[in-house]
């Protein structure tokens, strides 16, 4: 782990220590916690400050130097899809976040290489090039279609990776989202009011999500609000471990619990009231300070 990772971590952890939260399993310390002092948490978000500036001030850095000589990448045995290997390339190549390279850069760079073709990144084959280097077509458990990049594939974007990184940046505004993370302004937030007797995660992430002017602003991914509201001990993960349920403190701010069965399986899905709205509005700026460690 290099020295900018580990500082990474370590504001993040800091943060989730300053709303009294464990780092680790993501849910509220005891009350009587040290962290859980006014004086601590703010000494801690001074910290998490600090070294998000020196995390700034690195990547700037890093963005400034020159790579002395190609770095060795790993080349996996088995296909492995495009979006690994972008994130692999981040990872290798020390990308800053604010310029990371994505799974539609490589595509449409390889459409421009005659490897893939098709009009977008969503709709595309292999052409008889890139079945020659190792590309296939596979079928994901979704059951839709995806292509695999096999170990011929991999070597090939590696042996061009400065051609790639040439195009990325003629191209960058076009892939990189530079977007704020999820925020609303005091009157966005002078707005949030309950919006119906009941509502799903599904419903509330959707409200949210309408107050923002998603061209400036990225929307809350889904998950979010439930993996907040679990941090929080007010959800809590039942079943296939992928249902939420509210907690004894979930119901008190009136999340419901309704259960149905389906070929045979139980299924548990929370249900909010005007009440639990009214919660999450009043806690908007802890969801909103969540959603950055996320991201």
């Amino acid at each position: 782990m290099t020295e900018l990772e580990i500082m990474k971590n370590a504001e993040a952890c800091l943060r989730f220590l300053a709303k009294g939260t464990d780092p680790f399993t993501k849910e509220s310390v005891p009350e009587d916690d040290v962290v859980k002092k006014k004086e601590i948490s703010k000494y801690l978000n001074f910290t998490a400050d600090f070294l998000h500036r020196k995390i700034s001030d690195m990547q700037e850095i890093q963005m400034d130097s020159v790579v002395p000589e190609t770095p060795e990448f790993e080349i996996m045995d088995e296909g492995i899809l495009i979006s690994q290997i972008a994130k692999y390339l981040n990872y290798v190549l020390h990308r800053p976040e604010s310029s990371q390279f994505t799974a539609k850069s490589l595509i449409f760079w390889l459409i421009e290489q005659g490897i893939i073709s098709g009009e977008d990144s969503s709709h595309k084959t292999v052409t008889q090039t890139g079945a020659d280097i190792g590309i296939s077509q596979a079928i994901s458990e979704k059951g839709s279609k995806v292509l695999l990049y096999g170990s011929d594939a991999q070597q090939y974007i590696y042996q061009h990776i400065d051609q790639f990184i040439t195009y990325f940046e003629q191209h960058e505004e076009e892939f990189v989202d530079r977007r704020e993370l999820f925020c609303l302004t005091p009157e966005q937030k002078a707005y949030l009011s309950p919006f119906a007797e009941e509502a799903t995660i599904s419903d509330m992430t959707k409200y949210l999500n309408s107050l923002i002017d998603t061209s400036q602003v990225k929307p809350l991914k889904n998950g979010i609000l439930s993996g907040w509201l679990f941090s929080n001990r007010i959800l809590e993960k039942k079943g296939n471990q992928k249902q939420y349920t509210p907690t004894s403190e979930g119901e008190n701010i009136g999340i419901l619990c309704r259960s149905y069965t389906r070929n045979g399986y139980e299924f548990h899905i929370s249900i909010f009231t005007a009440q639990a709205q009214q919660y999450i509005f009043d806690h908007i700026d802890d969801l909103t300070e969540f959603n950055q460690l996320e991201n």
